[in-house]
């Protein structure tokens, strides 16, 4: 597994402590997030089984050390190494043996050696190219075994974003302690821009502390996939089945959903 040179992604420096104080403000709005996730992923896969599951981009681990504790032989990959360090850290808190590497998931080499691949909370759509994004999924259909699956978990927005232009309502982020260190309750701001022409939402987040000190605008980009274009990168990256689902339960609805999970079976 190579890593090569990064693009705004690491440039940005986006995917720095403030995404970790950010994600983990979600906490407030979906108690238990990570727990339901997982029991959404484990009701797509056989789980009364122990299952061999790649998770990536694993992030700073909350997926990789939930279903290691259900008892699943779990790798999580990431391109970020202070991420990885996080994850690391908390796997050895809690005993749990979910293993975990620093790779690039644009040039992944292993073949044939998981149950399962989960590509969880909006990580797909976040390179320069349309071909990078395809490479992707056909490199996560590779490392499948023969009857393996794929869920890719993303935001239902690509498919409900209708305005160009969007300031969404603040977030709350309450206190908490990441890697040793405090951090007091903040605010995030975000702001999006839809661009038809590349098909890709332009956005910033930005931390804003109790006192009113703004904190460094963080910016992404990442483009969107209709539900047909997911259909079709999967089914030419092999998948012989496809299936897409709303918010873990049933089939999926525009308009209906919060979240689209797309199932590939290889």
């Amino acid at each position: 597994m190579t890593i090569r040179s990064a693009d705004w992604y690491e440039n940005s420096q986006f995917f720095s402590m403030d995404y970790i104080r950010v994600d983990t403000a979600f906490d407030a709005q979906k108690p238990k997030r990570t727990e339901l996730e997982c029991d959404g992923i484990e009701s797509l896969l056989d789980k009364k089984s122990k299952l061999k599951i790649l998770d990536c981009p694993c992030g700073f681990g909350r997926h990789s050390i939930e279903l290691a504790k259900r008892g699943h032989d779990v790798t999580g990959i990431d391109l970020d190494p202070y991420f990885l360090s996080i994850a690391k850290k908390a796997a050895q808190r809690c005993r749990i043996p979910a293993s975990f590497m620093r790779a690039d998931m644009r040039y992944l080499q292993v073949r044939g050696e998981f149950d399962a691949v989960i590509n969880m909370f909006w990580s797909f759509g976040f390179f320069k190219t349309d071909a990078e994004n395809e490479q992707v999924i056909r490199n996560f259909y590779d490392v499948l075994k023969t009857n393996g699956t794929f869920i890719l978990h993303t935001d239902a927005v690509i498919e409900n974003f209708d305005m160009r232009y969007r300031s969404n309502p603040d977030i709350k982020i309450g206190k908490k302690f990441i890697d040793g260190q405090f951090y007091p309750e903040a605010t995030l701001r975000r702001e999006e821009e839809y661009d038809s022409a590349t098909r890709s939402i332009y956005g910033t987040w930005q931390i804003i502390e109790k006192d009113g000190t703004a904190g460094r605008k963080r910016h992404y980009r990442a483009r969107v996939y209709s539900c047909e274009e997911f259909k079709d990168l999967y089914k030419r990256a092999g998948f012989k089945a496809v299936h897409l689902i709303g918010d873990w339960k049933e089939p999926f609805q525009p308009h209906v959903h919060e979240d689209l999970i797309v199932v590939g079976k290889k």
